[in-house]
């Protein structure tokens, strides 16, 4: 099995945990069981998209000017903290290129996340021809 695989299949069982617990919360309710499934599953979904959608900013360099702005005024403002650092003098080009090397994708949670999603429409579709 792939490490992307495994990975989807760890954020798919955390989704289906995390839909348990939106589904407990609910118990009380007056809701239909399929309602509550459909909720739960939708949680969690929308949980896993957002951070792999977040993810995947990240990894097309949306955060960088940031991140680089930020280590630049602790350059400045700090510089005892950063004295020892080898990447003390690099500029944002330098940055973006170290950082690119760094990133992991996010199809992990985006894969999981999309079937948990697929899950709840099915849901709210028999949700929606039932009741």
């Amino acid at each position: 099995m792939s490490e992307t695989r495994k990975k989807a299949l760890i954020n798919f069982i955390f989704g289906l945990i995390l839909a348990a617990g939106v589904v407990a919360l609910e118990w009380e309710s007056e809701y239909p069981l399929v309602h509550k499934l459909c909720d739960g599953f939708f949680v969690s979904a929308v949980l896993l998209l957002g951070c792999g959608g977040l993810k995947w900013a990240r990894n097309a360099g949306t955060f960088d000017i940031m991140s680089y702005g930020i280590k630049a005024v602790v350059n400045v403002a700090l510089p005892f903290l950063t004295a020892n650092s080898e990447h003390k003098d690099e500029d944002l080009a330098a940055y973006k290129e170290r950082k690119q090397e760094e990133r992991k994708p996010a199809t992990d949670l985006l894969i999981s996340g999309g079937v948990l999603m697929a899950i709840a429409l099915m849901l709210l579709a028999v949700y929606l021809v039932v009741y």
